[in-house]
């Protein structure tokens, strides 16, 4: 969570739409680093080619034998050497930016004494700092053009995500992060309707069911928070979900654009928008290494791992990893810190989650993680 979006190429069947999407299933609270990215396909050489077979099989018309070609698996799905390895290291990697991510709460809660405006800022700028060393890297390795992958809608997408960054800090400052997490769960339902509303992009009816589900859970949660202090907390976990499902549709109409730049400026942003409003309280060394800490790995080394890992195993089994910060992100604050949200959100987080896990019930099938 903390939300970067971290992102990934999923096909549309995980939103609910007919084409490929790029989503950030975070949660995936993948938000600890804005971050939507087109993943690159593996090498060539990564793929075992089979040639076609003809196979007998019976048609569904009155048992009638007919021949038809075996369609090979995609990639990933057969055991050939080496691919087992690369699976392994997928899935480690993607875990690994996970438990980084889940970790965001606890950095808050760490620096809770804080104003709002310095830990915004801070994060921000470590983020911004350590993302900008990734695209320097990426450029100076060709992998981004000389306008360092910048597009005509990238000024609007760093926007959305200086947004999406300052809301997410100013969300775990000011609610629990189990309601943080759970709303942030919402993501590709959110996306799903906004691709419908900007793009025209087809809704399917399991994606509609689920979502109606996904925002019944929402309800029960924040009728809990009513009175208690943590509503202005989750309208800026949902304003923070809506500029994440921004950027993924805006980035359908500019695939070919770096979400790397993009993190890097919003960040930026978000950074010197925090000081700029920063009291300038004096910090000591522990509070500035937890900052740097905070930005370093929620904003820049768990994006960074998890997109790396994504290339190496199935995207729906990715989003199902990403769900776990859902789960983590709570315990963590739960266990250094004694917070309870109470047993409304954690009712409302388990219809999020079982909503979600039922929408990707078919991905996973397909991509035969189960």
């Amino acid at each position: 969570m903390g939300p970067t979006l971290a992102s990934f190429t999923v096909t549309g069947a995980s939103l609910g739409v007919s084409a490929p999407t790029t989503v950030g299933l975070l949660p995936l609270p993948a938000v600890h680093c804005v971050g939507l990215a087109r993943l690159k396909s593996p090498p060539l050489a990564e793929f075992k080619v089979r040639p076609y077979n003809l196979r007998p099989a019976f048609g569904t018309r009155r048992g009638t034998p007919y021949h038809r070609p075996s369609i090979p698996k995609r990639w990933g799905a057969h055991s050939v050497p080496g691919e087992k390895s690369a699976r392994r290291r997928g899935v480690l990697l993607v875990l690994t930016a996970t438990v980084m991510w889940s970790l965001a709460g606890l950095f808050a809660r760490l620096v809770g004494h804080l104003d709002l405006w310095t830990v915004m800022g801070w994060r921000a700028l470590m983020g911004a700092a350590s993302i900008s060393i990734v695209g320097l890297v990426e450029w100076r390795m060709g992998r981004m053009d000389e306008s360092f992958g910048f597009g005509p809608l990238s000024p609007v997408l760093a926007l959305l995500a200086m947004v999406a960054i300052s809301a997410y800090t100013a969300s775990v400052m000011t609610t629990t992060i189990a309601d943080v997490l759970i709303i942030y769960a919402t993501l590709p339902f959110v996306a799903a309707a906004l691709g419908w509303l900007v793009n025209r992009e087809p809704v399917s009816p399991r994606t509609l069911v689920a979502s109606g589900v996904a925002l019944a859970g929402i309800a029960v949660m924040v009728a809990s928070g009513l009175g208690s202090g943590r509503l202005l907390g989750q309208a800026l976990s949902a304003l923070m979900t809506l500029c994440f499902a921004g950027m993924i549709v805006l980035q359908r109409r500019q695939p070919g654009a770096s979400i790397i730049a993009v993190n890097a400026i919003g960040a930026l942003g978000s950074g010197l928008f925090g000081l700029l409003n920063s009291a300038h309280p004096p910090i000591s060394l522990f509070d500035m290494g937890v900052l740097f800490v905070f930005g370093l790995t929620t904003i820049g080394l768990a994006f960074v791992l998890f997109m790396e890992g994504a290339k190496f195993i199935p995207s729906a089994e990715a989003g199902l990893i990403s769900l776990l910060d859902v789960v983590l992100g709570p315990i963590w604050v739960f266990l250094a810190f004694g917070e309870n949200p109470g047993a409304a959100t954690f009712l409302g987080g388990a219809i999020v989650l079982g909503a979600a896990l039922w929408r990707m019930a078919p991905d996973l099938r397909r991509e035969r993680v189960f």
